[in-house]
């Protein structure tokens, strides 16, 4: 029973079920499902244990697995990567907040709990991912209002690409069939189909054990049979395992600022938001088995492949007759004549570091210092640090390159100290690559690692 096709290497049977909702801790304060979390494995000593939503997934056979934390994606590559590190197929998504109205419409419905509805979003392909990230951004720059919202306006400009459930409780098509206006819902369900198209359009319904949300499913049948839509089964999943349900009230608690023992905090009515295994999500379907089917009909068409390990730069074009390196040349002699016509000793100092920069790449060397040394002085009378940090590496760049491999270190060292003190970790990190590099050139290679490694941690976390 739910499973289907041969087992995984170590792992359960393949499950013909998939989850398509799903919540992690970057739901921030409403999720309790940590991608990854490492215990010591009971009664084995030291050996430790990944508990976490993708290892628990893995566990119970699943081939495919839908992130979709409340309106943001904040933890859709660690997701993604962490799902291919387990063999399963990453679904990345959202489950975005829609204004009742405009995104640029701040009403009294809207500061409610549930002013805004919600709507299940997966990525179908390259394209959706990209119109995710646009949704999700302007929902945050242009409609946030207590929560970060989209309208209907950007659904419509960004649904390339894209496939959606109709939601849970708190969507509009179920509010609507909730509130017995089912023509509304018809009305609403046939705005997303179209949208969206009839085979990215998936009525979602699901069963924690609440009355109202029965009541809906019943509504959210008859609907999808009235427009010829595929119905689509799902967990409103918030935590790994049953087990975690108390601490998941728990944590309810610190975002509404109650305490356990309020007998009118807010929490979910019932502890069925978990991720449950197959056999159970068939159990719950048992009267709708197309529903729990057609998770894996959704999971076939999201196939988003994501390359990682290469540079994304963008095209600067330049004007007519100049390359890249003359056009910063062009504008660092520009801005050096205006920072000293003006007097703005910033802009001046800031010319005189691309400047050298330019020097540098053109291999004048004595250019390149002497414009290096002009502009450190320039930026020691300004007092930036930061401006005197960047003069400093360039110097010292330019020590490197003319040979002066100690004057060189001397320049990096107190750029490095600079760096540290303003906590400018991508500073930290370049002149840490670049003691580096200049130790690797004199022979000392294990110094030269040392310093790689520091450097690699500082870029990446922030904490040097």
């Amino acid at each position: 029973m739910g499973v289907d096709g041969p087992a995984r290497e170590g792992g359960a049977p393949r499950a013909d079920f998939v989850h398509l909702h799903v919540h992690s801790e970057y739901s921030l304060l409403d999720g309790a499902a940590q991608l990854e979390k490492i215990e010591r494995a009971p009664g084995q000593g030291r050996k430790e244990v990944d508990v976490g939503l993708i290892a628990r997934a893995a566990q119970l056979g699943f081939p495919a697995l839908a992130l979709t934390d409340h309106g943001n994606l904040f933890g859709a590559i660690d997701f993604y990567a962490a799902c291919q590190q387990a063999a399963i197929t990453p679904i990345i998504g959202c489950e975005l907040y829609v204004a009742p109205g405009s995104r640029f419409e701040r009403s009294p419905q809207d500061g409610g709990y549930e002013g805004a509805s919600h709507a299940t979003v997966l990525v179908r392909n390259e394209t959706g991912y990209r119109n995710l990230i646009k949704l999700v951004s302007k929902a945050y720059l242009e409609g946030f209002y207590y929560k970060p919202r989209v309208d209907h306006e950007l659904l419509a400009q960004h649904a390339d690409g894209l496939l959606v459930l109709s939601g849970c409780l708190n969507s509009e098509v179920s509010k609507l069939l909730a509130a017995g206006e089912d023509a509304k819902a018809l009305e609403m369900a046939g705005w997303y189909r179209e949208v969206f198209g009839k085979d990215f359009y998936f009525m979602e319904v699901q069963s924690h054990g609440i009355d109202l949300q029965a009541r809906v499913t019943e509504a959210t049948v008859r609907l999808a049979r009235q427009i010829g839509a595929p119905l689509c089964g799902t967990n409103d999943s918030h935590y790994v395992e049953a087990g975690h349900a108390r601490a998941h009230e728990a944590l309810l608690c610190i975002q509404t600022g109650a305490t356990m023992s309020d007998p009118n905090r807010w929490r979910f009515s019932t502890e069925e938001f978990y991720l449950k295994s197959a056999d159970e999500m068939r159990a719950v379907f048992k009267d709708l088995p197309e529903a729990y089917r057609n998770t894996l009909a959704v999971a076939e068409r999201c196939k988003l492949e994501l390359g990682f390990g290469q540079f994304h730069l963008p095209n600067y074009d330049v004007p007519a007759g100049h390359t890249l390196d003359s056009y910063l040349e062009h504008l660092a002699t520009e801005g050096l004549a205006l920072g000293r016509e003006t007097g703005d000793k910033w802009l001046t100092a800031r010319s005189f570091y691309h400047a050298t920069n330019v020097a540098l790449g053109q291999r004048k060397g004595e250019q390149a210092r002497a414009l290096g040394e002009e502009g450190l002085a320039v930026a020691r009378e300004l007092g930036d640090k930061g401006v005197i940090a960047g003069s400093l590496q360039m110097l010292g760049l330019v020590a490197v390159r003319r040979g002066d491999d100690e004057r060189g270190r001397v320049f990096l060292s107190e750029s490095l100290a600079l760096f540290r003190e303003l906590e400018n970790t991508g500073g930290i990190a370049y002149q840490l690559t670049d003691l580096g590099g200049l130790a690797r050139r004199q022979g000392d290679y294990e110094r030269a690692g040392a310093l790689y490694g520091v450097a690699t941690l500082a870029h990446g976390s922030g904490f040097l």
